[in-house]
């Protein structure tokens, strides 16, 4: 069906993703570790011999599963996408899902769609609002209004700075006993990076994530510097790792 829609070759927007070499450091020279954009390349449709230039027009609403031709050729002005209040793209790029307690999920996008203009995500040329009760049916008479003249508006997408620039940190540099929110996500920090990024996990002498339940108490009732202190640095030696280290004016 692709090659009967495309009277010439198209190309679908890419997916643009975050890549991480290690973790990066958060001083300045500490590392080699770094994290970028990532682009994996676009799909090509090609033509039918046979292939004839006709008016397309998707219509779709929040729940719609949108080809990767149809923005294809939506971008090259060969067809249009009417939507019902609205579409989404999640369903064109990688996602993270994991199961959470009582029955619910968390699905992550991981990537988002860049076209050639540097523009990212998906835009309907003509968005309807939904009528209450299914009183009338406004997206299919404007779809076929379009189909009929086809002369689709533009789209107006979102272009996102070309580099990522991450947000400065704050060092806490007066905060030497932190308030227990902090403490707390020190230790989530902490144990996250070394969970995620730390190549020697299956090393270790014990179960690294049974470490973070076992140590809520320890930053929790941490009562002074010094306490708090050691309870990281008890953390860092579970690594095994001699380059893992804290200080710390207490």
């Amino acid at each position: 069906m692709a090659a009967w829609l495309c009277p010439e070759a198209v190309a679908a927007p890419g997916e643009r993703t975050r890549l991480h070499l290690g973790h990066p450091a958060q001083e300045i020279g500490s590392t080699g570790y770094c994290s970028a954009f990532t682009v994996r390349d676009a799909r090509r449709f090609t033509p039918s011999a046979s292939a004839r230039t006709l008016p397309v027009v998707f219509l779709v609403n929040a729940c719609s599963a949108l080809p990767s031709l149809a923005l294809a050729l939506q971008d090259a002005g060969l067809a249009a996408i009417v939507a019902e209040d609205t579409c989404s793209d999640a369903h064109l790029v990688q996602c993270h899902g994991f199961a959470l307690e009582n029955g619910w999920s968390a699905h992550i996008r991981l990537g988002e769609l860049l076209h050639t203009d540097g523009t990212v995500g998906i835009a309907a040329n003509i968005a309807v609002a939904r009528a209450p009760g299914g009183a009338s049916d406004a997206s299919l008479d404007a779809a076929l209004a379009l189909a009929r003249d086809f002369a689709p508006p533009p789209t107006v997408r979102e272009r996102p700075p070309a580099i990522a620039m991450p947000v400065p940190e704050s060092d806490y540099a007066a905060m030497t006993y932190p308030p227990l929110e902090y403490r707390l996500l020190a230790l989530f920090r902490l144990h996250t990076a070394i969970g995620y990024f730390f190549p020697y996990k299956d090393l270790l002498d014990g179960d690294w994530d049974a470490l973070l339940p076992a140590f809520i108490p320890r930053f929790e009732a941490a009562a002074d510097a010094l306490e708090y202190n050691l309870a990281i640095a008890e953390l860092l030696i579970a690594t095994s790792d001699y380059r893992a280290g804290a200080s710390s004016p207490a």
